[in-house]
């Protein structure tokens, strides 16, 4: 129904004029057309095409509800002085059809199949076009004033205005209704029910009352009470009011109080003939079929079965009490627990009753009583348990070694005892307990029930409620394998009005048809397992509220946070309304959760430390039949980053990082650069007074001695062989003063000369004059300046490879490479000549033959290795190497690569 209607129709739209509703409105509704009814003060009101039609009906009563039915017939209510009257309207002049006269009341509701149903005191009605009129229930006697509302299930539910409901299957199981399901009674004058009942999509029923609204939920276990919980109230408390047995048959017999009551097919309860039953009397379920109840200390009676038999017995040693247990075994022998006389059997034989006691240990309190496998009676004691085989007991369980503190329940398996109690629920097995604790939500504590059906299940009344497992997750839980173990509770909302309580009872029981039955101290319930409600509807989830560093937003799809946000808190919510409380959630912030949060009973996810960037929230829920909504709710969440946070600020600090860098660099080169400096101006100094001193002493001395000699040669005659050889001595001399000042100017500058390419071809073309080899010079990567003494000691090292391949190796070409590297200075000297051994050229070094010698000292000094390899026959290889560092200099050994490139040094 659209809002602008309603609206209208309450009299508050201001362009509506003149025939418009006034004052209180009955009722509303609108045809497939479009077209508004409504019943205001007593009149019928019609809004169509923007404007309203009144329209009264004078002596034939005042209208009190209008309904619009799905084929487009409008139906409307008259109550006049004397009676109510169904009356079609003309849906066009909206003149009456008198259809039906009612008794006293007159209520309308849409039947999901089409039609209108009409409740008067009496009866429900269905009314369609061209049809005749059925009746489909019939209202109990003094129903008072109601109204009626419809579900999807075709179930009515008649509102009563004295605080009472009713709820009817329409036209189910022939004519009539159902009966009363609910009762609700209030203080009086309070609580009365007023409103039209609504039902919404997961089947619960909303009724406004004058405290409020009440809520009705469908539920699987039926509380059958037989007698007024007022009088249960007043029972004595040692005992519990209310008891269900199981025969073997798999009859269902309830126990109220003093009265017993048989559970027919039809699921009424029939009161048995047991009147004079005393408040501590026992019974216990028959083989055969049938209740036996102990009605005096020396007779028991077999009632509710085919036949009905009473056996008279000896007395009991005392009195019953609330601890007495009875059990028919296989053989058809009565067994009766007393507290203080351990266990009694009795051999029902009409001629010969007898009784035989057993086991009056102490602690050997019967509580529990049941048939084991073979015939073996399985005695469950406080604090201990024990079989008897017929002739002796036999200890399962001893005081000392009991986890169950009390048991409430037994069952016989073919793989064991499955045994619950106060502790949890265990199984024997060999004379040893497999033990589950309580667990987290108390479904094996307080274990009273047990039963496991031929559908797989195992259902078990405990503290949590009902509880219902698959038996092979249990069997393997019990048997210590890993796994899953799914259960479902019955709780409160289920209908399970108290919880279990260990007494010592059998309070759970199977029917034969499978439905379960159960007693608390509230009631007796049942529910069938074969017929369980479930709730097959997706929950839709939304986000309620989203608070971002304590600043609420609007919720919305895609939210753009502020930038620097830390902290989120999202409020969720699923709309589920049939038990709340069971609805599960899952959550997820993609960036931040690994994998889905289980919030719990909280409903909002709250993060802190969050980042800059985009997030993707998603929640998803699950009714409480654990059905989910996998799509959910989901948000986008974008947080900027903050200036500090950004790609540019992180640019600046690597510019500013790689700048600092830079500086530190910068600085260190400089630092060592000026300690080379000051240490290359040492060097100096000492070369220059090196040279000095040479110069004055030595050359001088070399100078005056080569004049003194020059003045005798001039004393010979010129064809004198003497002069001759005097002459040749003389210019030797004089060569080497020449050399030698060449060496004192060396010694006075830290130049390194002419390149070493240039300085080894001056020693090959000195070494030409005097013949082969024939020699070869490469020079492989970028000249490079190179330090004074690198290159003076290559040079020299060259110089004598290339005399000992000339003198000794009797090659006939050698070939040089020097190669300029980035890393290391290579000078490399081949030759083809006949090569030398090893181990003679090892013998020659330390028999102290200078050539190899040397040449490792000069490869020392020049802060680099030399390298021979060499094979008999095969020629000789001889590899100088230089580091960069002491090849090139520390200044130009330090820059990088690119720096040089970029700045090559000034020549």
């Amino acid at each position: 129904m659209r809002d602008w209607r309603i609206v209208a129709a309450v009299g508050s739209f201001a362009p509506l004029r003149e025939r418009r509703p006034k004052g209180w409105t009955d009722s509303l509704s609108e045809a497939p057309d479009g077209t508004i009814w409504s019943v205001s003060s007593g009149s019928l009101f019609r809004h169509a095409g923007g404007r309203w039609t009144k329209r009264d009906y004078g002596d034939r009563g005042r209208a009190i509800q209008a309904f619009a039915a799905r084929d487009g017939s409008i139906w409307a209510c008259l109550r006049g002085d004397n009676q109510s009257r169904l009356v079609r309207v003309d849906p066009v002049t909206l003149a009456p059809t008198v259809v039906a006269n009612l008794v006293d009341i007159c209520t309308l509701s849409r039947n999901p199949e089409g039609g209108v149903l009409v409740a008067d005191r009496t009866q429900i009605r269905l009314f369609a076009a061209g049809r005749p009129a059925r009746t489909v229930a019939i209202l109990p006697e003094g129903m008072p004033d109601a109204v009626t509302g419809v579900g999807r299930n075709g179930d009515a539910w008649v509102i009563s205005y004295s605080r009472r409901i009713f709820r009817f299957a329409l036209g189910r199981a022939g004519l009539g209704g159902v009966g009363e399901t609910a009762v609700f009674e209030s203080a009086p004058g309070a609580a009365n029910y007023s409103s039209w009942p609504f039902e919404d999509r997961e089947g619960n029923w909303w009724v406004g009352t004058d405290r409020g609204i009440d809520r009705f939920h469908p539920v699987d276990v039926v509380q059958n009470s037989v007698v007024d919980p007022r009088l249960v109230s007043l029972l004595p408390t040692e005992t519990s009011p209310y008891q269900v047995f199981a025969d073997g048959r798999k009859t269902i017999f309830l126990r109220v109080d003093r009265r017993f009551f048989r559970v027919a097919a039809d699921g009424k309860a029939i009161p048995l003939p047991t009147t004079s039953l005393g408040p501590r009397d026992t019974a216990c379920a028959a083989r055969d079929g049938g209740l036996w109840v102990r009605t005096a200390r020396d007779t028991v009676r077999l009632v509710g079965g085919a036949h009905t038999r009473s056996v008279r017995i000896p007395p009991s040693p005392q009195p019953l009490s609330a601890t007495s247990r009875c059990f028919e075994d296989r053989d058809g022998r009565l067994w009766l627990g007393m507290p203080s006389h351990g266990l009694l059997r009795y051999d029902l034989d009409d001629r010969n009753p007898r009784a035989m006691a057993f086991d009056d240990r102490p602690n050997a309190i019967p509580y529990m009583l049941a048939q084991g496998r073979d015939g073996v009676i399985s005695y469950i004691g406080y604090g201990h348990t024990a079989a008897f085989d017929g002739r002796r007991f036999h200890t399962l369980i001893d005081y000392a070694h009991n986890p169950f503190t009390f048991v409430g329940a037994i069952l016989q398996r073919p793989d064991g005892l499955l045994i619950g109690g106060e502790s949890g629920l265990g199984m024997l097995r060999a004379g040893r307990i497999h033990m589950m604790g309580a667990g987290e939500n108390g479904i094996f504590g307080d274990v009273s029930g047990l039963v496991q059906n031929a559908a797989g299940e195992t259902w078990l009344l405990s503290q949590a409620g009902l509880v219902r497992m698959p038996t092979p997750a249990l069997s393997a839980r019990l048997d210590g394998r890993p796994g899953t173990l799914p259960s479902r509770t019955f709780d409160q909302e289920d209908g399970v009005i108290a919880r279990s309580s260990v007494r010592g009872f059998t309070d759970l029981v199977e029917a034969a048809d499978g439905r379960l039955w159960f007693a608390d101290q509230t009631g007796i319930y049942s529910i069938d397992p074969r017929r369980l409600r479930r709730n097959l509807l997706r929950p839709p989830v939304m986000v309620r509220a989203v608070t971002a560093d304590g600043k609420r937003i609007a919720p919305a799809a895609s939210l753009r946070l502020a930038a620097g946000t830390r902290s989120l808190q999202i409020d969720f919510t699923a709309m589920s309304l049939g038990m709340p409380r069971r609805v599960a959630f899952r959550y997820k912030l993609t960036g931040v959760d690994g994998d889905w949060v289980d919030p719990g009973a909280r409903r909002q996810a709250i993060y802190t430390g969050l980042g800059p960037g985009t997030y993707r929230f998603q929640v998803i829920a699950s009714n409480d039949d654990g059905v989910w909504n996998r799509t959910g709710a989901i948000m986008e969440i974008v947080i900027p980053p903050t200036f500090v946070e950004s790609g540019w600020f992180i640019l600046l600090c690597v510019i500013a990082a790689f700048s600092l860098g830079w500086l530190a660099y910068s600085l260190r080169i400089r630092r060592l650069n000026q300690r080379f400096d000051a240490l290359l101006h040492e060097r100096l100094d000492e070369r220059e007074r090196i040279a000095r001193d040479l110069h004055d002493t030595l050359l001088q001395g070399m100078q005056g001695l080569l004049l003194r000699f020059q003045a005798v040669a001039n004393r010979l005659p010129p064809d004198s062989a003497l002069r001759g050889s005097l002459d040749q001595a003389l210019d030797r001399a004089e060569a080497v003063i020449v050399e030698g000042r060449d060496k004192v100017r060396d010694l006075r500058s830290e130049t390194a000369g002419p390149p070493l390419e240039r300085r080894i071809g001056d020693r090959i073309e000195a070494l030409a004059q005097e013949g082969p080899p024939r020699i070869t010079l490469t020079v492989e990567g970028t000249p490079r300046p190179l330090s004074h003494r690198a290159a003076e000691e290559a040079s020299a090292i060259a110089e004598e490879a290339l005399r000992n391949a000339q003198r000794h190796a009797a090659a006939e070409h050698v070939e040089i490479v020097v190669t300029y590297g980035l890393a290391a200075l290579s000078l490399a000297v081949r030759d083809d000549g006949r090569g030398i051994d090893q181990e003679k050229a090892a013998a020659k070094r330390r028999e102290g033959h200078f050539g190899l010698v040397g040449m490792d000292e000069r490869a020392a000094r020049a802060g680099g290795t030399l390298n021979l390899s060499t094979r008999r026959g095969r020629g000789t290889e001889i590899l100088l190497t230089i580091p960069a560092l002491a090849a090139y200099g520390r200044q130009r050994a330090l820059k990088p690569w690119f720096w040089r490139r970029m700045f090559p040094a000034r020549r």
